[in-house]
């Protein structure tokens, strides 16, 4: 139950390809949960390897975005939903080396306890950018919600937009 969701070419000509990879457990009491799979592949087609990303016991974990930096990092962007039996989503980002050693991972936390659900991801020289929405809960308006992390993965700002409806922008260049 594996889906590919998004690809991405490199310089010299690597193949990279991100989505979903469904996990179950057997017995009385199965479940699943989707975990992040990205797989990179030579100009050839040969793999080259294979990494899953499970945000620290997420229940399901989604990928919105897979980006190739000139210099060699991949990033994967998305939601994981339901941390330590906390139902919320919070953004979730994975740098990843050439090699597909992760490098760090940096998750965006709601506004006061609100959900945090990513949409979009770009990367540029000086980081990394996530776009999507937080709120809708009692009381609060859905805001739409950019999020910069610097090389390291550390959060350099946060800017909110009041007043968006459910879904907000889905792309972000």
């Amino acid at each position: 139950n594996d889906d590919a969701r998004f690809l991405a070419v490199d310089a010299e000509g690597n193949a990279y390809v991100t989505g979903a990879s469904l996990r179950r457990t057997a017995g009385p009491d199965e479940t699943s949960h989707e975990d992040i799979a990205t797989l990179k592949y030579d100009p050839d087609g040969k793999e080259l390897w294979t990494v899953s990303y499970n945000g620290g016991g997420a229940m399901n974990d989604v990928a919105v975005a897979l980006l190739v930096d000139g210099r060699g990092p991949v990033y994967i962007a998305g939601t994981a939903y339901g941390l330590a039996g906390d139902s919320r989503a919070r953004y979730v980002t994975v740098k990843y080396g050439p090699n597909g050693e992760q490098l760090w991972s940096a998750r965006h936390e709601g506004h006061e306890g609100t959900e945090a659900v990513a949409y979009a991801a770009a990367v540029d020289t000086s980081g990394v950018y996530v776009l999507g929405s937080e709120g809708g809960g009692p009381g609060r308006e859905q805001q739409l919600v950019a999020v910069k992390l610097g090389p390291d993965g550390s959060e350099r700002w946060v800017v909110r937009r009041d007043g968006m409806t459910t879904g907000g922008a889905r792309a972000l260049a």
